[in-house]
């Protein structure tokens, strides 16, 4: 970082926090916006991110406010380099409790450091509970983890506004998808109900919609949940590939049936997944 511009007790000349913190929050958004090409994406990251920079360099320095800050804004692309940022902020702030935890907790996981459990454990906000809960169900004890996700997860649904509901009906649905591929609770009829309250503007929610479907062996309703996924993020998720896979699988069934003298859907089925197999869920 660049030596300060401004005196940081009594010049008008560095940029009010709240300013900083509205130019932060806009290079999250872009970081979190889909229908972007990676590398253009990543490109335009790193730009914002070096005026983040310069706007930081005329801020009062070394304050909580300021050390967040900088963790915030270069956490998209570089989470390990804002770990030690954040702690010496939350060093300095002294707090114990709240939202600058989840901000921690998230840089945490993107490094799959275990530490993130104990940070969002440390916040009392809806977006750490929803977090909490999502660490839970990939937890080594299915049960146990299960368990720990239903709490968080009922605590942050009573505490919810309507867009953190989603998110909640999305951890959710995952929760149940994951225990039912992972050998513990997990209910695949609870999955769909939960995606369907949960936001349809966020690939994963028809992507994952698609997975359960496709299990269940509802193939149309399956490819047409990929094939939402894609349109929302044409660039970032495989939808459309997996869509083209089971259109493909029951064009060769439609065929099978046509040709084979009376035979049943369901015995067609069974012939075509031995030649083409099925997409497996994650």
């Amino acid at each position: 970082m660049s030596a300060l511009a401004c005196d940081v007790v009594s010049s008008s000349s560095c940029p009010p926090l709240s300013d900083l913190q509205s130019y932060v929050n806009r290079v999250i958004e872009y970081s979190r916006s889909y229908g972007v090409e990676p590398a253009e994406k990543r490109r335009k990251l790193e730009e914002m991110i070096e005026e983040g920079l310069k706007m930081l360099s005329q801020a009062p320095p070394r304050s909580p406010p300021h050390l967040h800050l900088h963790a915030l804004l270069i956490s998209p692309l570089r989470p390990s380099d804002s770990l030690p940022l954040y702690e010496a902020s939350l060093k300095l702030s002294a707090r114990t409790h709240g939202p600058e935890w989840d901000d921690y907790g998230e840089a945490l996981q993107q490094t799959s450091s275990p530490l993130a459990t104990s940070a969002f454990t440390k916040s009392s906000t809806v977006r750490g509970l929803r977090c909490l809960s999502t660490l839970a169900r990939l937890g080594s004890d299915p049960a146990s983890s299960t368990a720990h996700a239903k709490l968080a997860l009922t605590r942050a649904l009573k505490e919810a506004d309507e867009g953190e509901v989603k998110e909640c009906w999305k951890s959710v649905a995952l929760a149940n998808v994951s225990g039912f591929f992972g050998g513990g609770e997990g209910d695949l009829e609870k999955a769909l109900r939960a995606f369907d309250l949960a936001s349809q503007s966020d690939p994963d929610v028809p992507y994952n919609r698609g997975v359960v479907l496709e299990y269940l062996e509802r193939f149309g309703q399956a490819a047409d949940a990929f094939r939402d996924a894609h349109g929302i993020d044409p660039h970032g998720i495989d939808g459309g590939e997996r869509a083209a896979t089971i259109d493909k699988w029951l064009e060769k069934v439609r065929d099978v049936v046509g040709k084979g003298g009376g035979m049943k859907e369901k015995r067609a089925k069974q012939l075509v997944k031995g030649l083409l197999g099925r997409v497996s869920p994650p």
